[in-house]
């Protein structure tokens, strides 16, 4: 009787997991339509923190710019451009945001 009942055991925690996964797709397709104004309310609410100093200002509306001109540099000039100037843009704001909470 140990051995149908292992089966079973292990038969039931493969479909909870399971079942969990299928819960998670689920909700990702429901939250899907609203990350884009869920990133730009986060990247706001970080930026506005920064505006206190200077130094943190600059950096991350510098940061913010240069991730915005990053796309019409990869239509102008290809991807490795834009992708540094990306960069370049995520790092200047990051680094404002992080000097900001460093300080705080």
């Amino acid at each position: 009787m140990k051995f149908p009942r292992k089966v079973f055991k292990d038969a039931q925690f493969v479909v909870l997991i399971l079942a969990v996964f299928a819960c998670l797709l689920f909700a990702v397709k429901l939250v899907e339509p609203f990350v884009p104004l869920i990133t730009i309310v986060v990247v706001i609410v970080l930026t506005l923190c920064t505006f206190e100093k200077w130094l943190t200002l600059i950096l991350s509306v510098v940061g913010v710019a240069l991730y915005a001109a990053s796309w019409p540099v990869t239509e102008a000039w290809g991807t490795w451009p834009g992708v540094i100037v990306y960069g370049l843009g995520i790092l200047a704001w990051w680094a404002g945001v992080k000097e900001w909470f460093s300080r705080n």
